[in-house]
C-alpha cells in the first residue's frame, strides 16, 4: 500500500490533470472505500 502524505506543491505542474482527488473522513474505513478495499485494519 501506497500512502501519499504531502500535496506536491513542487511539482503540481508537472502532474495536474494526471490525477483525481478524494475528500474523505478521516478513519481507516473512509481511506479503504476510496482505495476499493473492503476493510482496513490497523
Amino acid at each position: 500500500m501506497l500512502v501519499i502524505t504531502g500535496e506536491g506543491l513542487k511539482t503540481l505542474d508537472a502532474v495536474r490533470g494526471s490525477f483525481e482527488t478524494h475528500e474523505i473522513d478521516p478513519d481507516a474505513e473512509s481511506f479503504g472505500e476510496v482505495l476499493g478495499l473492503e476493510a482496513v485494519t490497523s
